[in-house]
């Protein structure tokens, strides 16, 4: 049964959740191209008003400066990437850099003298941090699984490349990387809600053992919380997830080791408590020992068992 408890918390719905998705996105593209059915064919298409903004600049360079088109560039463009990313499967295709509207617009208006102050230089950063991060953003938001294993190599892969196109200190990027927060703080406040041990006093065994079963399930599933969140310490602040990884730590993961203790499972308690450390990076353990530690001493649990655990984890940290 503890086995069983083990793989239903580790257990990710990631199936469900992109079929659900998929049946989604089916129903939106079916409507997108009916968008610009009506528009004249010199608007219809962003290479359309790229050739005719680049005419413009190649024959009246002057012109296209003084009016200050290179500043609208973005905003004129914009719709079209919207477009093109409604059809993009941002989290089975995570690269944007190999998108046509990327591809068009990377030279746009690179001809002749170039200096470095010519502001089409940055029509890309713009359009990605006008548009694409926000587009992430909600993706982050409304479609990933901060748990699925599956999908965090896209969710990672996509917020260090949007990283790689804009400043990071700017308002966009960093909802981008709050919202990806925001979704693991989100998971670890309702993880909290449920029960974390068995009620003390309950006379049926059968009941009993259900309770049990449940908490012992909601422990792996909490382990599995940390171990995901963990692996973006090197994207986001390294100081911020450990902060939160320490507190879930012991918020959701010691109540359940304290139980266990009381009832003399010392080995038990090693076991789940080793399986919690090995989440960690080396130098966050320490810490998380402490934590632990701190937990048992506080519930006065008997000190020869709280020996034992503290010192078998200190060798193991």
């Amino acid at each position: 049964k503890a086995a069983g408890a083990r793989e239903e918390g580790l257990l990710t719905d990631d199936d469900d959740e992109t079929t659900t998705y998929s049946d989604r996105r089916k129903r939106l593209l079916g409507e997108v191209d009916a968008i610009f059915a009506d528009t004249e064919d010199d608007y219809k298409t962003f290479h359309a008003v790229k050739d005719q903004l680049e005419l413009l600049k190649r024959n009246y360079p002057q012109a296209y400066t003084d009016t200050y088109i290179s500043l609208s560039v973005p905003s004129l463009f914009a719709p079209y990437v919207r477009m093109e990313l409604l059809k993009w499967d941002a989290l089975q295709t995570p690269r944007f850099d190999s998108m046509d509207w990327y591809n068009q617009m990377a030279d746009y208006g690179l001809f002749g003298d170039i200096s470095d102050g010519d502001p089409d230089l940055d029509v890309v950063p713009k359009l990605v941090e006008k548009v694409v991060i926000p587009y992430l953003t909600t993706i982050l938001f409304t479609v990933w699984d901060p748990l699925s294993r599956q999908q965090f190599a896209s969710a990672e892969s996509l917020v260090r490349d949007a990283l790689d196109h804009v400043d990071g200190k700017l308002e966009a990027p960093q909802k981008l990387l709050a919202t990806v927060m925001d979704r693991f703080h989100a998971i670890i406040n309702a993880h909290s809600k449920y029960p974390l041990v068995p009620e003390p006093s309950q006379a049926d065994r059968t009941l009993r053992e259900r309770q049990w079963h449940f908490c012992l399930r909601r422990w792996w599933r909490a382990l599995k919380v940390l171990r995901q969140l963990v692996r973006w310490r090197s994207v986001l602040s390294s100081d911020v997830v450990r902060d939160l990884a320490l507190s879930h730590f012991g918020d959701n993961l010691t109540p359940l080791l304290i139980h266990r203790s009381r009832q003399g499972r010392t080995d038990e308690v090693l076991t789940m408590a080793r399986s919690a450390l090995e989440a960690l990076p080396a130098e966050w353990k320490n810490l998380a020992v402490k934590v632990v530690v701190s937990a048992l001493k506080k519930a006065r649990i008997d000190s020869r068992a709280l020996s034992t655990i503290r010192d078998a984890l200190r060798q193991q940290a």
